[in-house]
């Protein structure tokens, strides 16, 4: 049995700033309480496209392709880029795999 691919998407109650600033996306995730350490990340462009890209959920793949067509990149530098950014903000509790 074949198993659809996972859909990746904004992490659901994450509440987070963001702001384009100088061709940059800077996030910054609001704080629960006072004594929370607070973190502001730099998406580059690509990230930046990719984070618009997942306020609908989407799969790794589709987000790839559409990373090779925008920034006219190899899909397989497109496939590698966007598993590794979904890897690195899914540690950060930011973008999750949709449940099924």
């Amino acid at each position: 049995m074949l198993t659809a691919p996972q859909r990746w998407r904004r992490t659901a109650g994450t509440e987070v700033v963001e702001r384009a600033v100088g061709g940059q996306t800077l996030l910054v995730p609001i704080r629960s309480s006072p004594t929370q350490k607070v973190n502001i990340f730099t998406l580059n462009e690509t990230g930046g496209f990719v984070w618009t890209a997942l306020r609908e959920s989407a799969t790794a793949s589709h987000l790839a392709h559409s990373v090779a067509e925008e920034f006219e990149v190899t899909l397989s530098q497109a496939q590698a880029d966007v598993r590794a950014f979904l890897d690195a903000l899914g540690g950060l509790g930011l973008v999750e795999v949709v449940p099924t």
